[in-house]
């Protein structure tokens, strides 16, 4: 069954602003997840505050609007700088469709490998006298979301042919979006641009040139993670180049053959975040280190390196860290740690390990992000599953408590940061999300 589906309901037309939009007025429901979440499930106070699961509005921009953007829907994750949301949304929540229609406030956040389908209920009205009842933040795979709106565009390009055989900007775009899916060159370069925040076929021809020398230097799969971050480096591939020049460039050189050529037990079922416990519970077991806490000589050990590290170089792009491994090195890579904090410092590591379990041998960098895509997902989940097991940490604060005091004692016990105690504790609802400091 389809987690994500765009269902049209009794063309009504009528007059609207354009012939196109008269041609598509329509009742519109969308539906997300399984068991299925009725977005567009409104409360109508112009008729007598009448409960419906549908809209009525133009299907024709609407599908422009997931057309235009496919791209970017499919491949941008949400930032994680608060001052880029306004920028992001214009793209990415299907309020700015307008028109002067009452759209849902829904968006799409991409982590390559699920969509994340997030709306906020709303306590009021709007100005058009609907309000919008279903609070919801699902994970659509991307088989089920690209489908949608394949099936979604079809129904509406057959809708205007049959009215206005002449109309030609549906099929001009659906033709367009899918030459570039069919053609793996193109398709890579507007991959790359959406990765980065950039409309496909607004990049230069040099920023492409570029691109595509820095993937030559991290390997494919890490310039998507690379690219991810983009932002966060002043959209300068300069600055991405030199981060990835001062990884290599690194006097920390860790031994990650423990991680390297480690099968893992079957992954293409779960969420990101599932598979990394998963295959962090793997590796304790495949590795003997039984249970309870890794202290930092058990941790330090298995990385050839002495913990906590005290002498940390200079990093001048904290939003790309991680470590570079060049070819034939035996598992070896150098490495850039971001905190001299030492418990920051085997979250980060575990981290590492996590990345290197999961990316290819060919692949030179081994990025550790905040960006949230699947593997930067995949690794914070592995380092909460490895330094601090989910059943460890529940049977100690059964004991001992989720107050101030508990987190602090567990957080000490593990040898981890509260944060990473609280968040493990809030992603299983143990504890609320209102309790997690803002960071």
């Amino acid at each position: 069954m389809t987690e994500f589906d765009l269902s049209v309901h009794d063309w009504i037309g009528g007059m609207a602003a354009d012939p196109e939009s008269s041609a598509t007025l329509a009742s519109l429901r969308i539906k997300v997840g399984h068991p299925a979440i009725t977005v567009t499930e409104i409360e109508d106070l112009l008729l007598s505050h009448t409960v419906r699961s549908h809209i009525y509005v133009p299907l024709f921009p609407v599908a422009v609007w997931f057309l235009a953007n496919w791209w970017r829907l499919r491949w941008e994750p949400r930032p994680t700088d608060q001052a880029r949301m306004s920028v992001w949304r214009q793209v990415h929540s299907m309020a700015s469709i307008g028109g002067g229609y009452a759209w849902p406030a829904l968006e799409f956040a991409s982590d390559g490998e699920f969509i994340n389908a997030y709306h906020v209920a709303e306590e009021t009205a709007d100005v058009s006298a609907i309000r919008y009842l279903r609070q919801l933040s699902e994970d659509i795979p991307a088989h089920d979301f690209e489908q949608a709106i394949d099936t979604f565009a079809d129904i509406v390009q057959g809708r205007l042919h049959a009215l206005i055989p002449s109309h030609r900007d549906i099929r001009e775009l659906l033709c367009e979006l899918r030459e570039e899916r069919a053609n793996p060159v193109l398709a890579q370069a507007c991959r790359l641009q959406a990765l980065a925040g950039i409309d496909p076929g607004d990049a230069s021809e040099s920023w492409l040139e570029e691109a595509a020398k820095l993937g030559n230097l991290t390997g494919m799969t890490a310039l998507d993670e690379v690219m991810a971050v983009l932002p966060s480096l002043g959209d300068s591939l300069d600055a991405a180049m030199q981060a990835v020049l001062d990884l290599r460039q690194s006097p920390i050189e860790l031994d990650l053959t423990c991680a390297t050529g480690l099968p893992l037990p079957s992954l293409d079922r779960f969420r990101p975040w599932k598979n990394g416990a998963v295959a962090a519970a793997a590796f304790r077991g495949r590795l003997g280190l039984g249970h309870g806490p890794i202290s930092n000589k058990s941790l330090g050990d298995l990385l050839g390196v002495k913990l906590p590290l005290t002498e940390i170089p200079r990093n001048r792009q904290r939003s790309l860290v991680g470590g570079y491994r060049a070819g034939g090195n035996n598992g070896h890579a150098r490495a850039i740690i971001p905190s001299p904090q030492p418990e920051s410092q085997r979250f980060f590591l575990a981290k590492l390990i996590g990345c290197t379990l999961t990316m290819q041998a060919d692949q030179s960098v081994l990025p550790v992000t905040s960006a949230g895509t699947a593997l930067q997902k995949f690794e914070r989940s592995f380092a909460q599953e490895l330094l601090c097991p989910w059943t460890e940490l529940e049977a100690f604060t059964d004991q001992h408590g989720t107050d101030a005091e508990g987190i602090a004692d567990a957080a000490e016990y593990f040898n981890v940061s509260e944060w990473v105690v609280m968040t493990t504790l809030a992603n299983k609802k143990v504890l609320s999300r209102d309790r997690l400091p803002n960071v």
